[in-house]
């Protein structure tokens, strides 16, 4: 009887592992779909944008700064947004490289965690709601800062017995999934305000041709 219910026990986990690596195989799937389609659509918009620049500014009747009158302005103000959207395309590459830069660290961290100590990293994220200003925030700081990541011989010299030690580093290690997590909600902000940038860029200026045509 014992070992009808072991048979099962093993049959139900190889069952339960199999649709987990199922299921993980169809995220990585989706993930890999989400990461090509944005990749590929932000350069075809940074492409499309630096094409319109060049082809407005290659023209002989480019309008003087005069905001007074509305034509020009329409103008200028498509131009902005014009510029604007291929910056956004400009952040976009920056933080998604470092959004790939500390998830190979993750993912390097807790392999490592587990060569040692034959178990994983506790998981604990406090994911909340962010303001527009920490975006900028974190805009700045992936300009301004290097982001600290953990490092082989922090793994190496750590003693998970020393309970202080051991939950600094946890801390960090949430930390940085943290800090990713909120990378990639800025990667898809910018990538929603260059489309927003580069759409209303070109009625604008499509407004202005029939303006002063």
């Amino acid at each position: 009887m014992a070992s009808t219910n072991n048979n099962n026990n093993e049959k139900n986990s190889s069952v339960y592992d199999k649709k987990l690596d199922e299921l993980h195989e169809r995220y990585k799937d989706f993930r890999n779909y989400s990461i090509n389609h944005l990749t590929n659509t932000t350069y075809i918009l940074i492409t499309l944008a630096s094409g319109l620049f060049a082809l407005i500014f290659n023209t002989n009747n480019i309008p003087k700064f005069n905001f007074n009158y509305i034509p020009n302005f329409i103008f200028w103000f498509s131009l902005f947004l014009l510029g604007s959207s291929i910056i956004s395309g400009i952040f976009i590459h920056l933080t998604r490289a470092y959004d790939f830069r500390i998830s190979r660290n993750i993912a390097q961290t807790r392999k490592r965690f587990y060569e040692k100590f034959k178990k994983d990293i506790p998981y604990k994220l406090d994911l909340n709601k962010k303001s527009i200003g920490y975006y900028f925030y974190l805009l700045l700081k992936l300009l301004c800062k290097n982001i600290e990541l953990i490092s082989y011989n922090q793994i190496l010299d750590l003693n998970v017995e020393d309970k202080t030690e051991y939950n600094n580093f946890v801390t960090n290690f949430n930390d940085l999934r943290k800090t990713v997590h909120y990378i990639g909600e800025l990667t898809w902000c910018l990538f929603r305000l260059q489309m927003i940038f580069f759409i209303l860029s070109g009625i604008l200026y499509f407004i202005y041709r029939i303006k002063i045509s």
